[in-house]
Protein backbone atom coordinates (compact mmCIF):
# COMPACT_ATOMS: atom_id res chain seq x y z
CA UNK A 1 0.00 0.00 0.00
CA UNK A 2 1.02 3.29 -1.12
CA UNK A 3 1.17 5.99 2.18
CA UNK A 4 -1.32 9.08 1.70
CA UNK A 5 1.12 11.90 0.57
CA UNK A 6 -1.13 14.06 3.20
CA UNK A 7 0.51 11.56 5.84
CA UNK A 8 3.85 12.24 4.27
CA UNK A 9 3.53 16.07 4.18
CA UNK A 10 3.15 15.87 8.27
CA UNK A 11 6.03 13.42 8.94
CA UNK A 12 8.39 14.98 6.35
CA UNK A 13 6.97 18.81 8.69
CA UNK A 14 7.75 16.89 12.19
CA UNK A 15 11.20 15.75 11.22
CA UNK A 16 12.37 19.17 9.78
CA UNK A 17 10.73 20.58 12.78
CA UNK A 18 10.82 18.10 15.42
CA UNK A 19 7.68 19.04 17.16
CA UNK A 20 4.23 18.49 16.37
CA UNK A 21 3.47 21.75 17.16
CA UNK A 22 5.56 23.77 14.69
CA UNK A 23 4.72 21.06 11.94
CA UNK A 24 1.16 21.69 12.37
CA UNK A 25 1.89 25.59 11.74
CA UNK A 26 4.12 24.60 8.77
CA UNK A 27 1.50 22.41 7.26
CA UNK A 28 -1.78 25.33 8.79
CA UNK A 29 -3.40 22.48 10.03
CA UNK A 30 -4.38 21.63 13.89
CA UNK A 31 -2.14 19.66 16.16
CA UNK A 32 -3.88 16.37 16.61
CA UNK A 33 -4.02 16.73 12.75
CA UNK A 34 -0.49 16.08 12.36
CA UNK A 35 -0.81 13.53 15.67
CA UNK A 36 -3.10 11.41 13.69
CA UNK A 37 -1.59 11.54 9.90
CA UNK A 38 2.06 10.42 11.85
CA UNK A 39 -0.27 7.73 13.92
CA UNK A 40 -2.05 6.47 11.02
CA UNK A 41 1.17 6.60 8.78
CA UNK A 42 3.04 4.55 11.48
CA UNK A 43 0.48 2.03 11.87
CA UNK A 44 -0.39 1.16 7.83
CA UNK A 45 3.52 1.20 7.79
CA UNK A 46 3.97 -1.31 10.69
CA UNK A 47 6.90 0.13 11.88
CA UNK A 48 7.77 3.18 14.42
CA UNK A 49 8.83 6.03 12.25
CA UNK A 50 9.97 8.39 15.08
CA UNK A 51 11.49 8.51 18.44
CA UNK A 52 9.39 10.29 21.01
CA UNK A 53 11.04 13.10 23.85
CA UNK A 54 9.58 15.91 26.10
CA UNK A 55 12.24 17.87 23.98
CA UNK A 56 11.65 16.57 20.35
CA UNK A 57 10.32 13.88 17.64
CA UNK A 58 13.65 12.54 16.09
CA UNK A 59 13.27 9.89 12.95
CA UNK A 60 13.78 6.39 13.68
CA UNK A 61 16.27 4.31 11.29
CA UNK A 62 13.41 3.16 9.01
CA UNK A 63 11.82 6.25 9.93
CA UNK A 64 15.01 8.18 8.11
CA UNK A 65 14.72 5.80 5.02
CA UNK A 66 11.07 6.66 4.56
CA UNK A 67 11.87 10.45 4.99
CA UNK A 68 14.64 10.08 2.42
CA UNK A 69 12.26 8.52 -0.47
CA UNK A 70 9.66 10.81 0.46
CA UNK A 71 11.85 13.68 0.55
CA UNK A 72 12.93 12.88 -3.38
CA UNK A 73 9.21 12.17 -4.20
CA UNK A 74 8.08 15.76 -3.26
CA UNK A 75 11.23 16.68 -4.97
CA UNK A 76 9.60 15.40 -8.17
CA UNK A 77 6.26 16.76 -7.57
CA UNK A 78 7.87 20.28 -7.38
CA UNK A 79 9.51 20.10 -10.29
CA UNK A 80 6.35 19.12 -11.83
CA UNK A 81 5.17 22.29 -10.62
CA UNK A 82 7.65 24.20 -12.48
CA UNK A 83 7.26 22.43 -15.93
CA UNK A 84 3.77 23.06 -15.48
CA UNK A 85 4.23 27.02 -15.20
CA UNK A 86 6.12 26.91 -18.20
CA UNK A 87 3.51 25.56 -20.14
CA UNK A 88 1.01 27.98 -22.71
CA UNK A 89 -2.19 28.59 -21.27
CA UNK A 90 -5.21 29.70 -23.03
CA UNK A 91 -7.01 33.47 -22.37
CA UNK A 92 -9.14 31.83 -19.71
CA UNK A 93 -6.60 29.89 -17.83
CA UNK A 94 -4.83 30.99 -14.73
CA UNK A 95 -1.40 30.12 -13.31
CA UNK A 96 -2.56 28.75 -9.78
CA UNK A 97 -0.58 30.01 -6.95
CA UNK A 98 -0.96 26.72 -4.82
CA UNK A 99 1.45 24.33 -5.01
CA UNK A 100 0.68 21.15 -6.49
CA UNK A 101 3.07 19.17 -3.62
CA UNK A 102 1.34 20.87 -1.18
CA UNK A 103 -2.30 19.47 -2.42
CA UNK A 104 -2.80 17.37 -4.63
CA UNK A 105 -3.72 13.70 -3.57
CA UNK A 106 -3.07 9.85 -4.20
CA UNK A 107 -5.97 9.65 -6.02
CA UNK A 108 -5.75 13.05 -8.23
CA UNK A 109 -2.08 11.45 -9.11
CA UNK A 110 -3.35 7.80 -10.11
CA UNK A 111 -6.36 9.39 -12.03
CA UNK A 112 -4.10 11.03 -13.95
CA UNK A 113 -1.67 8.44 -14.16
CA UNK A 114 -4.42 5.88 -15.19
CA UNK A 115 -6.24 8.10 -18.10
CA UNK A 116 -2.56 8.57 -19.83
CA UNK A 117 -1.82 5.02 -19.15
CA UNK A 118 -5.56 4.17 -21.24
CA UNK A 119 -6.81 7.12 -22.32
CA UNK A 120 -10.49 6.72 -21.29
CA UNK A 121 -12.22 7.93 -18.12
CA UNK A 122 -14.27 4.49 -17.93
CA UNK A 123 -11.55 2.72 -18.45
CA UNK A 124 -9.19 4.07 -15.65
CA UNK A 125 -11.94 3.88 -13.34
CA UNK A 126 -12.66 0.15 -14.22
CA UNK A 127 -8.66 -0.51 -13.46
CA UNK A 128 -8.67 1.73 -10.34
CA UNK A 129 -11.38 -0.32 -9.24
CA UNK A 130 -13.42 2.85 -8.44
CA UNK A 131 -16.31 4.90 -9.92
CA UNK A 132 -16.02 6.65 -13.06
CA UNK A 133 -17.59 9.65 -11.68
CA UNK A 134 -14.73 9.83 -8.98
CA UNK A 135 -12.42 9.43 -11.45
CA UNK A 136 -14.12 12.50 -13.06
CA UNK A 137 -13.91 14.94 -10.12
CA UNK A 138 -9.92 13.97 -9.61
CA UNK A 139 -9.43 14.92 -12.93
CA UNK A 140 -11.52 18.22 -12.87
CA UNK A 141 -10.21 19.11 -9.50
CA UNK A 142 -6.83 18.45 -10.07
CA UNK A 143 -7.06 21.17 -13.91
CA UNK A 144 -9.02 24.00 -11.72
CA UNK A 145 -6.51 23.47 -9.16
CA UNK A 146 -3.45 23.68 -11.57
CA UNK A 147 -5.26 26.61 -14.45
CA UNK A 148 -4.05 23.69 -16.67
CA UNK A 149 -5.86 21.45 -19.02
CA UNK A 150 -4.03 18.14 -18.88
CA UNK A 151 -5.67 16.04 -21.72
CA UNK A 152 -7.04 16.39 -24.92
CA UNK A 153 -10.81 14.91 -25.73
CA UNK A 154 -10.47 13.58 -29.29
CA UNK A 155 -12.12 10.60 -31.06
CA UNK A 156 -8.92 8.50 -30.15
CA UNK A 157 -9.76 8.96 -26.44
CA UNK A 158 -7.90 11.23 -23.88
CA UNK A 159 -4.57 12.28 -24.76
CA UNK A 160 -2.32 14.57 -22.57
CA UNK A 161 -1.39 17.73 -23.44
CA UNK A 162 2.13 18.48 -23.09
CA UNK A 163 1.80 19.67 -19.21
CA UNK A 164 -0.05 15.98 -18.69
CA UNK A 165 2.74 14.52 -20.01
CA UNK A 166 5.28 16.21 -17.69
CA UNK A 167 2.77 15.39 -15.00
CA UNK A 168 2.27 11.76 -15.56
CA UNK A 169 5.87 11.68 -16.04
CA UNK A 170 6.66 13.47 -12.67
CA UNK A 171 3.88 11.70 -10.75
CA UNK A 172 4.94 8.04 -11.63
CA UNK A 173 8.61 8.99 -10.34
CA UNK A 174 6.77 10.42 -6.98
CA UNK A 175 4.66 7.22 -6.55
CA UNK A 176 7.38 5.24 -7.64
CA UNK A 177 10.50 6.53 -4.71
CA UNK A 178 7.50 6.10 -1.78
CA UNK A 179 6.95 2.33 -2.99
CA UNK A 180 10.82 2.18 -2.98
CA UNK A 181 10.83 3.22 0.27
CA UNK A 182 8.18 1.30 1.70
CA UNK A 183 10.41 -1.97 0.03
CA UNK A 184 13.72 -0.50 1.96
CA UNK A 185 11.66 -0.59 5.44
CA UNK A 186 10.44 -4.34 4.18
CA UNK A 187 13.78 -4.90 3.38
CA UNK A 188 15.25 -4.04 6.70
CA UNK A 189 12.76 -6.05 9.02
CA UNK A 190 14.05 -8.71 7.19
CA UNK A 191 11.60 -9.66 4.46
CA UNK A 192 13.21 -10.13 1.31
CA UNK A 193 11.08 -8.94 -1.14
CA UNK A 194 10.89 -5.95 -3.57
CA UNK A 195 10.25 -5.32 -7.45
CA UNK A 196 12.40 -4.45 -10.43
CA UNK A 197 11.35 -4.10 -13.92
CA UNK A 198 13.77 -4.57 -16.46
CA UNK A 199 13.81 -3.59 -20.03
CA UNK A 200 15.62 -5.90 -22.15
CA UNK A 201 16.73 -5.09 -25.53
CA UNK A 202 17.12 -8.29 -28.27
CA UNK A 203 20.81 -9.22 -27.29
CA UNK A 204 20.07 -9.09 -23.59
CA UNK A 205 16.86 -11.36 -23.62
CA UNK A 206 18.70 -14.89 -24.52
CA UNK A 207 21.47 -15.17 -21.56
CA UNK A 208 23.00 -12.33 -19.33
CA UNK A 209 18.96 -10.86 -18.23
CA UNK A 210 17.52 -14.18 -17.49
CA UNK A 211 20.72 -15.92 -15.42
CA UNK A 212 20.97 -12.66 -13.75
CA UNK A 213 17.56 -12.70 -12.65
CA UNK A 214 17.78 -16.17 -11.93
CA UNK A 215 20.22 -15.41 -9.34
CA UNK A 216 18.47 -12.80 -7.89
CA UNK A 217 15.49 -15.06 -7.17
CA UNK A 218 18.11 -17.03 -4.87
CA UNK A 219 18.52 -13.67 -2.59
CA UNK A 220 14.99 -12.52 -2.85
CA UNK A 221 13.25 -15.48 -3.27
CA UNK A 222 9.62 -13.11 -2.65
CA UNK A 223 10.53 -10.41 -5.25
CA UNK A 224 8.53 -9.46 -8.40
CA UNK A 225 10.31 -9.43 -11.71
CA UNK A 226 8.97 -7.82 -14.32
CA UNK A 227 10.94 -7.96 -17.83
CA UNK A 228 9.67 -5.78 -20.69
CA UNK A 229 10.65 -6.32 -24.04
CA UNK A 230 11.24 -3.87 -26.38
CA UNK A 231 12.74 -1.45 -28.54
CA UNK A 232 15.35 1.10 -27.59
CA UNK A 233 13.33 4.00 -28.24
CA UNK A 234 10.27 3.08 -26.54
CA UNK A 235 12.16 1.23 -23.38
CA UNK A 236 14.12 5.01 -22.83
CA UNK A 237 10.58 6.33 -22.50
CA UNK A 238 9.40 3.68 -19.91
CA UNK A 239 13.48 4.44 -18.26
CA UNK A 240 13.24 8.20 -17.75
CA UNK A 241 9.43 7.51 -16.66
CA UNK A 242 9.52 5.47 -14.26
CA UNK A 243 8.21 2.65 -15.77
CA UNK A 244 11.22 0.50 -15.66
CA UNK A 245 13.90 0.59 -13.45
CA UNK A 246 16.79 -0.26 -16.15
CA UNK A 247 17.59 -1.09 -19.46
CA UNK A 248 19.40 -4.07 -20.60
CA UNK A 249 20.89 -4.26 -23.96
CA UNK A 250 22.96 -2.72 -26.20
CA UNK A 251 24.65 0.53 -25.11
CA UNK A 252 24.59 4.09 -27.33
CA UNK A 253 27.61 6.61 -27.12
CA UNK A 254 26.48 9.20 -26.91
CA UNK A 255 23.45 8.94 -25.23
CA UNK A 256 20.66 10.11 -27.11
CA UNK A 257 19.10 11.92 -23.80
CA UNK A 258 20.02 13.83 -20.76
CA UNK A 259 19.56 12.38 -17.08
CA UNK A 260 20.73 8.67 -17.99
CA UNK A 261 24.16 7.08 -17.12
CA UNK A 262 25.41 4.01 -19.06
CA UNK A 263 27.04 0.91 -17.38
CA UNK A 264 29.18 -1.47 -19.77
CA UNK A 265 29.13 -5.04 -19.06
CA UNK A 266 30.84 -6.85 -21.42
CA UNK A 267 31.68 -6.72 -25.35
CA UNK A 268 29.92 -8.34 -27.60
CA UNK A 269 30.56 -9.01 -31.53
CA UNK A 270 29.21 -10.86 -34.64
CA UNK A 271 30.65 -14.70 -35.12
CA UNK A 272 29.60 -17.75 -37.57
CA UNK A 273 29.06 -20.85 -35.59
CA UNK A 274 28.16 -24.37 -36.79
CA UNK A 275 26.76 -27.43 -34.80
CA UNK A 276 29.40 -29.21 -33.17
CA UNK A 277 30.93 -31.84 -35.24
CA UNK A 278 29.92 -29.79 -38.63
CA UNK A 279 32.13 -31.30 -41.47
CA UNK A 280 33.95 -27.83 -41.72
CA UNK A 281 35.34 -28.27 -38.67
CA UNK A 282 37.11 -31.05 -40.52
CA UNK A 283 39.35 -28.59 -41.70
CA UNK A 284 42.67 -27.83 -39.67
CA UNK A 285 42.39 -24.18 -40.55
CA UNK A 286 39.40 -22.66 -41.18
CA UNK A 287 39.40 -19.93 -43.96
CA UNK A 288 37.00 -17.86 -45.70
CA UNK A 289 37.68 -20.14 -48.71
CA UNK A 290 35.78 -22.71 -46.43
CA UNK A 291 32.83 -20.45 -46.69
CA UNK A 292 31.79 -20.57 -50.32
CA UNK A 293 28.65 -22.54 -51.14
CA UNK A 294 27.60 -22.73 -47.58
CA UNK A 295 23.74 -22.10 -46.40
CA UNK A 296 23.28 -19.85 -44.35
CA UNK A 297 20.54 -18.83 -41.46
CA UNK A 298 21.12 -15.36 -41.26
CA UNK A 299 19.02 -12.16 -39.70
CA UNK A 300 16.76 -10.28 -41.76
CA UNK A 301 18.12 -7.75 -44.53
CA UNK A 302 18.70 -4.17 -43.39
CA UNK A 303 19.73 -5.35 -39.88
CA UNK A 304 23.38 -3.92 -38.43
CA UNK A 305 24.47 -7.49 -37.83
CA UNK A 306 22.98 -8.59 -41.50
CA UNK A 307 25.10 -5.87 -43.18
CA UNK A 308 28.28 -6.66 -40.75
CA UNK A 309 27.69 -10.27 -42.53
CA UNK A 310 27.49 -9.21 -45.67
CA UNK A 311 30.41 -6.45 -45.76
CA UNK A 312 32.56 -9.11 -43.89
CA UNK A 313 32.07 -12.29 -46.93
CA UNK A 314 32.55 -9.32 -49.95
CA UNK A 315 35.57 -8.15 -48.30
CA UNK A 316 36.93 -11.25 -48.38
CA UNK A 317 36.20 -12.38 -51.76
CA UNK A 318 32.77 -14.52 -50.73
CA UNK A 319 29.42 -14.70 -52.59
CA UNK A 320 26.74 -13.53 -50.45
CA UNK A 321 24.39 -17.05 -49.65
CA UNK A 322 22.08 -17.13 -52.79
CA UNK A 323 18.96 -18.47 -50.98
CA UNK A 324 19.55 -17.90 -46.82
CA UNK A 325 16.97 -18.44 -44.20
CA UNK A 326 16.50 -14.75 -42.68
CA UNK A 327 15.02 -14.70 -39.20
CA UNK A 328 14.92 -12.21 -36.62
CA UNK A 329 14.21 -14.98 -34.24
CA UNK A 330 17.62 -16.33 -32.05
CA UNK A 331 15.42 -19.56 -31.32
CA UNK A 332 14.76 -19.96 -34.88
CA UNK A 333 18.36 -19.45 -36.14
CA UNK A 334 19.87 -21.83 -33.16
CA UNK A 335 17.60 -24.29 -33.88
CA UNK A 336 18.07 -25.11 -37.24
CA UNK A 337 21.66 -24.73 -37.13
CA UNK A 338 21.53 -27.52 -34.27
CA UNK A 339 19.51 -29.43 -36.77
CA UNK A 340 21.70 -29.11 -39.53
CA UNK A 341 24.47 -28.15 -41.77
CA UNK A 342 23.55 -23.97 -42.32
CA UNK A 343 25.60 -21.79 -40.80
CA UNK A 344 24.57 -18.93 -38.31
CA UNK A 345 26.00 -15.56 -38.63
CA UNK A 346 24.88 -14.18 -35.03
CA UNK A 347 26.10 -12.06 -32.19
CA UNK A 348 28.13 -13.97 -29.69
CA UNK A 349 26.58 -13.99 -26.46
CA UNK A 350 23.23 -15.21 -27.95
CA UNK A 351 24.83 -18.06 -28.60
CA UNK A 352 26.39 -18.76 -25.39
CA UNK A 353 24.27 -21.46 -23.85
CA UNK A 354 24.81 -23.36 -26.79
CA UNK A 355 28.43 -23.12 -26.96
CA UNK A 356 29.13 -23.65 -23.00
CA UNK A 357 27.64 -26.69 -23.44
CA UNK A 358 28.32 -27.83 -26.95
CA UNK A 359 25.97 -27.50 -29.25
CA UNK A 360 26.57 -24.71 -31.25
CA UNK A 361 30.78 -23.54 -32.26
CA UNK A 362 31.63 -20.56 -33.42
CA UNK A 363 34.40 -20.47 -36.36
CA UNK A 364 37.74 -19.61 -35.62
CA UNK A 365 38.00 -16.87 -38.14
CA UNK A 366 40.06 -13.26 -38.10
CA UNK A 367 37.54 -10.68 -38.66
CA UNK A 368 37.36 -7.15 -38.15
CA UNK A 369 34.10 -6.86 -37.22
CA UNK A 370 33.43 -3.76 -35.02
CA UNK A 371 32.39 -4.58 -31.09
CA UNK A 372 29.07 -3.30 -29.48
CA UNK A 373 29.42 -2.41 -25.20
CA UNK A 374 26.68 -4.18 -24.07
CA UNK A 375 25.32 -3.20 -20.34
CA UNK A 376 22.71 -1.44 -18.31
CA UNK A 377 21.42 1.96 -18.14
CA UNK A 378 19.36 3.76 -15.57
CA UNK A 379 18.33 7.04 -14.78
CA UNK A 380 20.89 9.57 -12.95
CA UNK A 381 18.69 10.53 -10.01
CA UNK A 382 17.58 6.54 -9.40
CA UNK A 383 18.21 5.47 -5.93
CA UNK A 384 18.25 1.61 -6.14
CA UNK A 385 16.41 -0.45 -3.76
CA UNK A 386 18.01 -3.48 -2.42
CA UNK A 387 16.29 -5.71 -5.18
CA UNK A 388 17.52 -3.60 -8.02
CA UNK A 389 21.13 -3.38 -6.71
CA UNK A 390 21.35 -6.59 -5.71
CA UNK A 391 20.13 -7.56 -9.85
CA UNK A 392 22.98 -5.10 -10.76
CA UNK A 393 25.55 -7.35 -9.45
CA UNK A 394 24.12 -10.07 -11.01
CA UNK A 395 24.35 -8.59 -14.08
CA UNK A 396 27.60 -7.16 -13.39
CA UNK A 397 28.78 -11.21 -12.26
CA UNK A 398 27.61 -12.79 -15.49
CA UNK A 399 28.82 -10.13 -17.59
CA UNK A 400 32.17 -10.76 -16.23
CA UNK A 401 31.64 -14.72 -16.88
CA UNK A 402 30.35 -14.08 -20.79
CA UNK A 403 33.29 -11.57 -21.29
CA UNK A 404 36.05 -14.26 -19.76
CA UNK A 405 34.67 -17.31 -21.77
CA UNK A 406 35.24 -14.75 -24.77
CA UNK A 407 38.83 -14.92 -23.89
Amino acid sequence: MTPKLRQLRAMLAVAKSGRVAKAAIGLDVSQPAVTRAIQSLENEVGVTLFDRTRERMAPTRLGSLLVTRSERAFAHLAAAEEELRRQPRSADQEISARQLSGFVTNHELNAVIMIGDVHSVTAAAVRLGVSQPAVNRSLRNLEQSLGLRLFDRTAQGMIPTPGGEALIRRAKLALGEIDQGMEEIANMGGQMLGRVAIGVLRLSRVYLVPMAVTRLLKDFPDADIVIVDGVYDQLLTDLCDGDIDLMVGTLRDPSPVEGIKSEALFEDGMVMAARTGHPIFGNDDITFEHLKDVEWVVPHTGVPLRNQFNDLLRDNGVDLPKHPIETGSISVARTIAMGSDRLVAVSRSQIHHEEKYGLLKPLSLATNVPKRPIGAVTRTDYVPTPVVTALLNHLREVGKEISDSYA
